[in-house]
């Protein structure tokens, strides 16, 4: 195999470990987004929740009081 050959593989190999590296990254950035997001929609349902309990024991105070 001549030179100029193996020098275009050796420039194709660079190109996709360089490629495969950026994926990894961003899928781990994205990994740590999921995370997150996760973590504020629990947090959301627990508020929900909280505001539901809320809701019902102010509909049985109003209408204990009636």
């Amino acid at each position: 195999m001549s030179e100029q050959k193996l020098d275009i593989l050796l420039e194709g190999i660079n190109e996709l470990f360089l490629v495969t590296r950026e994926i990894l990254d961003r899928k781990d950035k994205m990994i740590v987004k999921l995370d997150v997001l996760i973590m504020e929609v629990r947090q959301i349902k627990t508020d929900i929740a909280v505001i539901r309990q809320d809701l019902g024991q102010l509909k049985n105070s109003k209408l204990v009081a009636s």
